[in-house]
């Protein structure tokens, strides 16, 4: 009896060891793939990225639906970790111009407007660059262009930091290309120069200097509404509402 035990216990092991090396190899177990007419295994799988809706590629392989498994579970990972880049030809600019409506939709109309400049005048050189390829020398190619206006520079410098991490959300460079392209790069800060109000005096010369009427119009709201001299140069007719007595600032010169 304890001999026909044994052996029913034997045989069981056997028989478990049998089965779980048939579907470890994919011969008994169910494959999840099945091979097609033209001897392919295939899937369709999400790639990371979007056109609308998530776009999918095809994976094949004549192996095995294991095969194609590990090819999918691959993929997955891939995605999982960012590693998956568009194919795009836009360039940095092109693609700048687009990024303050959608990243920066609710942001004040001034900063706005700020960015917008910066895009259209200061990264005309990085036109023809495309985004995918963005160095650290466009990035220096845009401030050396703007050389002695320092505050010109902290402004293209903040706004390409932004464009590049955006770039990067939307799968147009490798996530850890923004360390590369920006450690290092510093503005250098000018001397500032002490600031101080107005004495009584000048505050007086204000009114009685003789200025003609243009002039008068240009220091008094300066002086009244506190603008900088950019912002007042920039001012044009729109911008002053009478009825509501408001004066709407919205841009500034790049000088």
């Amino acid at each position: 009896m304890y001999h026909l035990r044994e052996q029913l216990a034997s045989d069981f092991s056997r028989a478990v060891i049998f089965i779980h090396f048939f579907k470890e190899d994919n011969t008994i177990a169910t494959a999840k793939y099945t091979k097609g007419k033209d001897g392919y295994f295939q899937a369709r799988v999400w790639d990371g990225t979007y056109t609308g809706a998530k776009h999918r590629v095809t994976l094949r392989t004549k192996k095995s639906s294991r095969a194609l498994e590990e090819m999918v579970r691959e993929m997955e990972e891939n995605v999982r970790n960012r590693d998956i880049l568009k194919e795009s030809n836009v360039s940095v600019q092109e693609y700048a111009r687009t990024w303050p409506e959608i990243y920066k939709h609710d942001t004040e109309l001034n900063t706005k407007a700020m960015y917008h400049r910066v895009i259209d005048v200061h990264m005309d050189v990085l036109k023809s660059v495309p985004i995918s390829s963005i160095r650290k020398t466009d990035v220096l190619m845009c401030l050396n262009a703007a050389s002695g206006k320092v505050r010109t520079q902290e402004q293209i410098l903040l706004t390409l930091k932004q464009v590049v991490k955006a770039a990067a959300t939307d799968k147009h460079i490798a996530p850890g290309i923004y360390l590369e392209i920006f450690d290092g790069i510093r503005i250098k800060k000018q001397k500032n120069t002490d600031k101080r109000p107005l004495t009584p005096e000048e505050r007086e010369a204000v009114f009685s200097a003789d200025f003609t009427n243009m002039q008068k119009a240009f220091v008094y709201i300066i002086y009244g509404c506190g603008l900088r001299r950019g912002e007042a140069l920039a001012l044009e007719r729109s911008d002053f509402d009478f009825e509501k007595k408001k004066l709407s600032i919205s841009k500034s010169p790049c000088l």
